[in-house]
C-alpha cells in the first residue's frame, strides 16, 4: 500500500474508534519491525523521525525504506517528522517525500509559534501534507517552566492556535 496522509488515517480512526500507534524509527530494522507488527495486528501506523535522526540519514533515505515497507503490507503506513522546529527542518522533509510533520514552535512567544505555524500549515496543505502544531510544555523535562502559568495551555489559546493555523492534528 502506497504511504498516506496522517489526516486520512486519524479522522478514519476517530470516526471508527480506535487509536493509532506512532512509533520514532532510526534506522532499518525499525522500519521493518514497526512495518511488520502493523501488517500482523492489521492496524495502521505512523512512523515518525525526529530531527536528530535526520542527522544520521537524509530525509530521502528515511523515505524510501518506509515506500519500500509500506508497498508489501495491506494496512495504512504514514511518515511524519516528529517535532520540527524550524521552517528548514520542515522544508528537508517536504522536499524528502514526507505526507506529514510536527512543527514544535513551543519554545517560542505564541505570536511568533502560531504565526510560524501558519506559514508551514499553508506551505504543507498546499503539498497536501498534514501538519500537527504544539503549543506549551511537558513539565517534568529539562528546560520546562516552572510557572503554572506557562506550564499549561489554556482551552481558549489552543482554539484560538488551531481556528488560526488550520493544523490538521486535533479532534472534531
Amino acid at each position: 500500500m502506497p504511504i498516506v496522509n496522517t489526516r486520512k488515517m486519524l479522522q478514519e480512526a476517530q470516526r471508527e474508534h480506535y487509536a493509532v500507534g506512532a512509533f520514532n524509527v532510526e534506522n532499518m530494522e525499525f522500519v521493518q519491525a514497526v512495518v511488520e507488527a502493523a501488517e500482523e495486528l492489521q492496524s495502521p501506523v505512523m512512523l515518525a523521525t525526529s530531527v536528530n535522526t535526520l542527522k544520521y540519514g537524509i530525509p530521502e533515505l528515511f523515505y524510501s525504506m518506509v515506500e519500500a515497507c509500506a508497498e508489501k503490507v495491506s494496512v495504512p503506513v504514514a511518515i511524519h517528522l516528529d517535532h520540527g522546529e524550524s521552517y528548514l527542518d520542515i522544508m528537508s522533509v517536504v522536499r524528502g517525500g514526507y505526507k506529514s510533520v510536527m512543527f514544535d514552535g513551543s519554545k517560542k512567544p505564541y505570536i511568533e509559534n502560531l504565526n510560524e505555524t501558519m506559514k508551514i500549515t499553508e506551505l504543507c496543505h498546499y503539498f497536501d501534507i498534514s501538519v500537527e502544531g504544539e503549543l506549551g510544555a511537558i513539565g517534568g523535562k529539562p528546560g520546562a517552566p516552572k510557572d503554572p502559568e506557562l506550564l499549561y495551555t489554556r482551552p481558549s489559546t489552543a482554539a484560538d492556535f488551531v481556528e488560526k493555523t488550520n493544523v490538521d492534528s486535533r479532534l472534531g
